[in-house]
């Protein structure tokens, strides 16, 4: 398959944002999230279960009480069959549970040739933990919380990915550009050699000038030589962050430094905290931690249990006597546990888990700071980089016009060489400041993206929609 030609920056980011490895193994966990998430919001919807055991055949003998207290063995030959059907429904707010069900049971006395049904048409009945601890609650919060983290995970991780594609970009254009000054410097540096060995004949040069730009022709052949390698090297690191390869286009372009109108500084701190990964992974595991002190503090408590139910139930001899005028039921039932002497262990279980969550709040509260600090640092840089760039493309302007007049002298005999080198050197430095620069800026734009998920190009929110998931 022909390798994909890409000449501009951005259709190398559609490119990694479709096939890149970093954005599939991203993709790959948000999804596993996902159906951890609907896992659990499928547990708060009734759950409907039937259950059934299998004939359960005896064929044994069995002591038997009898009437004076002593104890005779008796034959059996016995069958039990039962089926359930039955509802649940996770009671949110309370953390109980309400059913409904109705069951068949079926004995089978073969030695006596007896057979006896015993049935619920129907039994509707509530179960509680009264311990002050809510699981069920806490676990839906903090599911909440673990989703929101898995998008924003998902949504940096593909902007990381484009924070290196452009970085890798930016390392190829460079390349690009010193291998063309290179090539450049190579072809003037030939013309200009000629010149000397003319002008050395002649007697207008001395020997030494000479050898200098003899010197200075083969710099710029090894040169161009380094920047043609850095060329190979630089599109086969970009190949390794996708699956399928890609060829640079021979114009690879430089992209435009478009204006960053930035918003306040706290708004986009305040995004920060609220969606950079680092951050919501913190507050994940401190609120994992609170859940599992309020647990544990229930758990080292007074342990009330109460389960109540009513419906009706029948038996008889067949199965529709069990449906037959069935009578009422009440079930209720509560049972208290309280612990009077635990040495100490419920003071000593308190402790370590409010230590657990002072370190979790401890680091919530660094990774806050580093997110704002990583949203100051990004700020500043792209305000400063712009100004540089504006700068740089006056300074650029110039190094080149200096640089052909530097040229034409040295051609007519008016410029010395040192002179002539030092302008092309200047020209060639301030172009790859420049494209250093342009490359700072898009990188500061990327990673204030990544972290804040503000795109400044667009003023949006960056959101990766399902076409690109």
């Amino acid at each position: 398959m022909a390798a994909q030609g890409v000449s501009d920056l951005d259709a190398l980011l559609e490119i990694i944002v479709r096939e890149g490895f970093g954005v599939e193994v991203a993709r790959a966990e948000h999804a596993q999230a996902d159906s951890e998430f609907k896992i659990f919001r499928s547990q708060l919807r009734p759950q409907v279960t039937l259950a059934a055991n299998l004939p359960t055949y005896s064929r044994t003998s069995t002591s038997v009480v009898q009437p004076n207290g002593s104890i005779a063995f008796q034959p059996l030959n016995q069958n039990l069959a039962s089926m359930t059907l039955s509802a649940v429904q996770p009671v949110l707010f309370t953390g109980g549970s309400l059913f409904v069900e109705a069951g068949l049971d079926r004995f089978d006395d073969f030695g006596r040739r007896f057979t006896q049904y015993n049935g619920v048409p129907l039994r509707v009945g509530y179960t509680q933990s009264l311990v002050g601890f809510n699981g069920l609650k806490w676990d839906r919060r903090i599911a909440i919380q673990r989703r929101h983290w898995a998008d924003q995970q998902r949504d940096a991780a593909i902007d990381a990915a484009l924070v290196d594609a452009a970085n890798l970009y930016f390392n190829a254009l460079i390349a690009r550009t010193n291998r063309s000054l290179a090539e450049n410097n190579l072809a003037i540096n030939e013309k200009l050699l000629r010149l000397a060995e003319e002008r050395l004949e002649l007697g207008k040069i001395s020997l030494e000038e000479k050898l200098q730009m003899e010197a200075e022709f083969k710099l710029a052949a090894m040169l161009q030589a380094q920047a043609a390698n850095e060329v190979q090297q630089t599109e086969l690191t970009i190949n390794t962050l996708l699956r399928s390869n890609i060829a640079l286009g021979a114009d690879l372009r430089a992209p435009q430094a478009f204006e960053a109108v930035l918003p306040p500084l706290g708004e986009l701190i305040q995004r920060a905290i609220e969606n950079a990964p680092n951050v919501q992974a913190a507050q994940l595991e401190l609120e994992n931690w609170r859940r599992e002190a309020a647990r544990r503090k229930a758990e080292a408590g007074i342990n009330l249990q109460i389960f109540a139910a009513t419906g009706l139930v029948q038996s008889g001899n067949q199965v529709s006597d069990v449906y037959e005028a069935p009578f009422s039921e009440q079930q209720i039932q509560a049972g208290v546990s309280i612990p009077l002497i635990d040495w100490g262990r419920r003071a000593a279980v308190k402790s370590a888990v409010r230590a657990q969550i002072e370190s979790a709040e401890t680091t919530l509260e660094q990774q806050r700071k580093l997110a704002e600090n990583s949203v100051k640092q990004a700020y500043l840089d792209i305000q400063e980089i712009s100004a540089r760039l504006v700068l740089q493309q006056d300074l650029l302007t110039l190094a080149e016009a200096r640089s052909a007049i530097s040229t034409e002298r040295y051609t007519m005999g008016k410029l010395a060489l040192t002179e002539w080198v030092l302008a092309q050197r200047n020209r060639d430095q301030v172009q790859r400041d420049y494209l250093l620069s342009l490359r700072d800026f898009y990188l500061a734009y990327f990673e204030l993206r990544r972290i804040t998920g503000y795109d400044l190009r667009t003023q949006t929110i960056r959101i990766y929609n399902a076409k690109k998931q």
